[in-house]
Order: C-alpha cells, then sequence, then structure tokens
C-alpha cells in the first residue's frame, strides 16, 4: 500500500507540475528511490512508464491550449517548455498524427 502511496504522489506531482520540465529526478524526488525501482514501480502500478505519463500529459495541455486559447503555435511550445517550435511541432505530430496547425483547424480533441 505504501508503493501506491508513493505513486500517488508522483502522478499528483506530475500532474500539479505539468508546465515545468520534467526530468527522472522529479519523479524520482516524489518517490524518494532510484531511477530504475521508481520506473518499475510506475509501470507495474499503473502499466505506463513515466516517461509515458509525462508525454501524454502534455499532449492534452498542449491540445488543450491549441483548442481554448489564440496562442501561437510558439506561445504554445513555450509555454509547454520545448526548446523551440520547430521541435513541438515534430513531437506533436509524433504524438498526435498531426502537425499543430491542422489539429487547431480543425478543433480537434
Amino acid at each position: 500500500m505504501h508503493n501506491y502511496i508513493r505513486l500517488y504522489r508522483a502522478v499528483k506531482g506530475i500532474y500539479r507540475f505539468t508546465e515545468q520540465r520534467f526530468r527522472g529526478d522529479v519523479v524520482r524526488g516524489f518517490l524518494q528511490i532510484s531511477t530504475s525501482s521508481s520506473a518499475r514501480q510506475v509501470k507495474a502500478a499503473s502499466g505506463k512508464s513515466p516517461g509515458r505519463i509525462i508525454r501524454e500529459r502534455v499532449l492534452i495541455e498542449a491540445k488543450a491550449l491549441l483548442n481554448s486559447t489564440d496562442l501561437s503555435v510558439r506561445q504554445v511550445s513555450d509555454t509547454l517548455h520545448f526548446p523551440n517550435e520547430s521541435f513541438f511541432c515534430r513531437w506533436f505530430k509524433e504524438a498526435s498524427g498531426l502537425t499543430p496547425g491542422a489539429f487547431r483547424r480543425g478543433r480537434n480533441t
């Protein structure tokens, strides 16, 4: 049960700090265990790696910003702390199958 409390805290922290850059040490800090142990425990409890949880959450945030704001793609990229707009566009297309512009034009979910 103690591991589930740690997992809950880690996932809650991920959601709360989505707008910040995530590194393995953020997740480890919540779990207070080593990198490999934290990854195994998160995957065992959730069926997803910490990285996948983070990527899914960032994609949700990106889609929400594209759907509900008039921020430019560059501003969305900056808001989500991507190194540049080009990288964000490539990442978004790989994650969602659409470019940010095409996603916004379609107002998809």
